[in-house]
């Protein structure tokens, strides 16, 4: 539990420093308030909510969870990577290109809506490091098995046309990796306390959903 309660403490202290440095630069915004509305405020009300559910989540005793050492590293590395390597080196390209950054922004933008769905079905049971408390299948996630680490790997690259640097790049492709094997650990602690869940899988992908004649006609093969 010490393990779970440090890289959770360390995820919430990287998001609240995203928050209190955005809220800090908010005078930069002011010759174009609509920007920050749209394009930054966003970001800020998300972490604010995921920072409030991580939080509570340590309050409860899970069911089963995957803490070893190497779980440990990759859920630090997939959930902090680039604000983390932000404090210390220049991510952005000192030329970018603003038309691909733009694009970039806007579907950055896009995927908000899914993610808060997503942590709000979760509630009390968003967690950094994979672990088994209930099973959600309804809401977001009857359409979609991981909601959240597809928000975030989508992120990655979408980081990678708003800020076009080699940096940039190598760390979005690392966090990718990262949240894929925090995913498939996930699926396997969730299988594990939650026999039904081999069928939700069946049922439900990454993102997207078999329809029930396809799944009868599979089951009849």
């Amino acid at each position: 539990m010490i393990k779970r309660t440090i890289v959770t403490l360390f995820s919430v202290c990287t998001m609240i420093s995203y928050i209190l440095h955005e809220l800090k630069n908010i005078s930069n915004y002011q010759d174009n308030i609509l920007f920050f509305i749209i394009f930054v405020l966003p970001y800020v009300l998300m972490n604010i909510l995921s920072c409030s559910y991580l939080i509570t989540s340590m309050l409860k005793k899970p069911k089963d969870m995957n803490d070893n050492i190497w779980m440990v590293i990759a859920s630090f590395i997939g959930c902090n990577l680039t604000l983390v390597t932000g404090h210390f080196i220049e991510l952005k390209s000192a030329d970018p290109n603003i038309s691909i950054a733009f694009v970039g922004i806007v579907l950055s933008i896009a995927a908000i809506p899914f993610y808060i769905a997503a942590v709000i079905n979760l509630g009390k049971n968003l967690t950094v490091l994979p672990e088994a408390n209930t099973l959600n299948t309804k809401g977001i996630y009857s359409i979609s098995r991981h909601p959240l680490y597809s928000c975030y790997i989508y992120w990655y690259f979408t980081n990678i046309l708003i800020y076009q640097s080699k940096a940039i790049i190598i760390t979005s492709i690392m966090q990718a990796i990262f949240q894929i094997i925090r995913a498939i650990n996930e699926e396997k602690i969730l299988e594990k306390n939650f026999p039904e869940y081999g069928d939700y899988k069946k049922r439900v992908w990454w993102i997207g959903k078999i329809k029930e004649k396809q799944l009868k006609a599979e089951y009849q093969e």
